[in-house]
């Protein structure tokens, strides 16, 4: 469903699909049977030297894999299209990075500004820890990057971007103020993904609620009114929503 709604308003696009390992033979008949031009990753393809393992990290190392000779949409599964996503093609067109955010951080925010603002929040979740320590990166000392605080369920990456090398040294040095297994929790990817796409040209976070992940936070507009939703995880099971999103986007698939 994310990929045929999306492939709906935006089909001069390739697939390319990332499993965890729980797809088999019959699965990726299926969506072959529904997308026509379709690669195939699985973890095994993809190498993890200097990185965490696991919790979504194989995702964003094929995606800056990806984006050394193309523009790169990560596209979560658990993700409807509803409308035109115009702000998607012009990030596209012009090259620049993009992430899907919030009202409460709708601009990229100077490093020492978001240090001072994770120091508030007493959260031992990874996520917190590591955007409280993000200006004592050495890699980040004397640079101007502003940090988008984002979902990494919807990025953008423009084409050219090799980052990799970034990435671990990133990686390396967060592990080494937070330590290796904190930095390896659920959560970490996410961050390194909001740096990934700090560092491009032009990133910035798509508008909300236009492009939103529902009920994070809740808006007042009718989610028929918006262009995409994320349904993050349990979240798709809250008040019938993700079901009514999924029969609109049939019936424009006429399905």
């Amino acid at each position: 469903m994310a990929i045929k709604s999306f492939l709906f308003w935006y089909p001069e696009v390739s697939v390319h699909v990332l499993s965890d390992g729980t797809l088999d033979d019959s699965d990726r008949l299926l969506i072959r049977s529904h997308i026509h031009s379709v690669t195939f990753y699985t973890y095994n393809d993809v190498s993890m030297e200097g990185l965490p393992t696991g919790n979504c990290w194989e995702r964003l190392v094929t995606l800056l894999n990806l984006a050394e000779t193309r523009y790169v949409i990560q596209l979560d599964s658990d993700i409807v299209v509803n409308a035109a996503i115009p702000e998607v093609k012009s990030a596209v067109e012009s090259q620049v990075s993009f992430v899907i955010g919030d009202p409460n951080w709708s601009q990229a925010v100077p490093l020492d500004e978001l240090s001072r603002l994770a120091s508030q929040n007493l959260s031992q979740h990874v996520q917190s820890q590591s955007e409280h320590v993000m200006s004592r990166i050495p890699s980040l000392h004397d640079k101007s990057v502003c940090y988008l605080r984002g979902c990494a369920g919807f990025t953008g990456i423009p084409k050219g971007v090799n980052k990799l090398a970034l990435l671990r040294q990133f990686s390396q040095e967060m592990a080494a103020i937070l330590g290796e297994e904190k930095w390896s929790e659920w959560g970490s990817e996410q961050v390194a993904s909001n740096f990934i796409a700090s560092t491009c040209q032009g990133g910035h976070v798509l508008p909300w609620p236009q492009y939103q992940t529902y009920m994070f936070p809740q808006s007042t507009t009718r989610l028929e009114n918006t262009s995409l939703i994320h349904f993050m995880g349990t979240c798709r099971y809250k008040h019938g929503e993700y079901k009514k999103a999924v029969n609109r986007a049939l019936t424009m698939l006429s399905l």
